[in-house]
């Protein structure tokens, strides 16, 4: 029995990824060019070596985008860098060198990197804080500067939220999508090899494969649909007896009970409660109830990896179809 190929479902984290690589190495430039032209040309000195300073720190971002497990301290010193860059040069600068233009590309930073809570919260609090920077500059609200300022922001910052949204929803419904059985609504096999490689192996892992008996038989006496009514009931039936994150649909009529930290003698008995379970339920079709039973093959581990789990329970499946079927094998 072969094991799918973990795929790599985390779009987001290799999205912003991308977007903190793209992002450093243009700040990387344009702070490091900008930086030089104020020092040597403008001689703004102080501002000018903020920026070459800046230039650094995204060269370091940028060398460290690469290391997933430091992304998030990277983003967040990436991201209060360059709101302090900007606050402060807007700050410092009049207001005709239009520096202020620098922070209509926040809220799309904010939300990229940070996601729509974070979007929220930063992009709010640089609105009110750039507004007053403004105000302070003109000594009233109804200036063009302020209110030009107020209505570009807002749009981005309402096209940066929407995007953001749009795409997490989107996201969200594709993961269920990819780790999701449609038909049962029980979790597949993609998702029975990641969940796998998260347990904590130093514990003894249980896995029950179980085996509908005679599912052909069904299908053929009374037609693929009401075997269909028969793979949701014994889905419904297996979330109810276990949880429904340890559920999951392998094959056409097989499903697998994963159990962390249970030992062989709690798995056989839970495996036990499980067939005594399907084998009293029934489905009913027209006017008669149809009872259907499964095989359980169980296996245990502490150092194996999936596929030699899973073979070991598919013997003990095939001994426990060989005794008749409706019952439980481990050994």
């Amino acid at each position: 029995m072969a094991v799918m190929d973990t795929f790599d479902l985390d779009y987001t984290l290799r999205l912003r990824l991308k977007v903190i690589r793209g992002m450093t190495s243009v700040t990387l430039l344009l702070a490091l060019g900008l930086g030089l032209l104020n020092i040597f040309i403008g001689q703004h000195f102080i501002y000018g070596g903020m920026q070459c300073l800046y230039a650094f720190f995204s060269l370091g971002l940028y060398l460290n985008a690469s290391k997933t497990d430091s992304l998030h301290w990277s983003k967040q010193l990436y991201v209060y860098s360059l709101v302090g860059l900007i606050a402060s040069g807007a700050h410092m600068a009049p207001l005709m060198s239009y520096l202020l233009m620098w922070a209509l590309a926040l809220p799309i930073v904010f939300y990229l990197l940070l996601g729509k809570r974070f979007g929220i919260v930063l992009s709010g609090f640089y609105f009110v804080a750039q507004i007053t920077i403004i105000y302070f500059k003109t000594e009233t609200f109804y200036t063009s500067p302020l209110l030009n300022f107020a209505f570009s922001y807002l749009l981005v910052w309402g096209i940066s939220h929407t995007y953001e949204t749009s795409r997490a929803n989107s996201e969200k419904a594709l993961r269920t999508l990819a780790l999701k059985d449609p038909l049962t609504g029980a979790f597949n096999r993609l998702s029975l090899t990641k969940t796998y490689s998260q347990l904590n192996k130093s514990q003894p892992v249980s896995l029950a494969l179980l085996d509908i008996d005679y599912f052909k038989n069904v299908n053929d006496s009374y037609g693929h649909p009401f075997g269909d009514e028969v793979l949701k009931k014994i889905a419904q039936g297996l979330t109810s007896a276990t949880n429904r994150n340890s559920v999951f649909r392998i094959g056409g009529e097989e499903f697998c009970i994963l159990m962390e930290n249970v030992t062989p003698e709690l798995a056989v008995i839970k495996a036990e409660e499980i067939r005594s379970k399907v084998a009293a339920e029934y489905v009913t079709h027209g006017k008669d109830n149809i009872h259907v039973t499964v095989s359980i093959g169980v296996s245990t581990s502490t150092d194996s990896s999936l596929s030699e789990l899973l073979k070991a329970a598919d013997v003990n499946l095939y001994l426990a179809k060989e005794k008749g079927r409706n019952c439980v094998v481990y050994k």
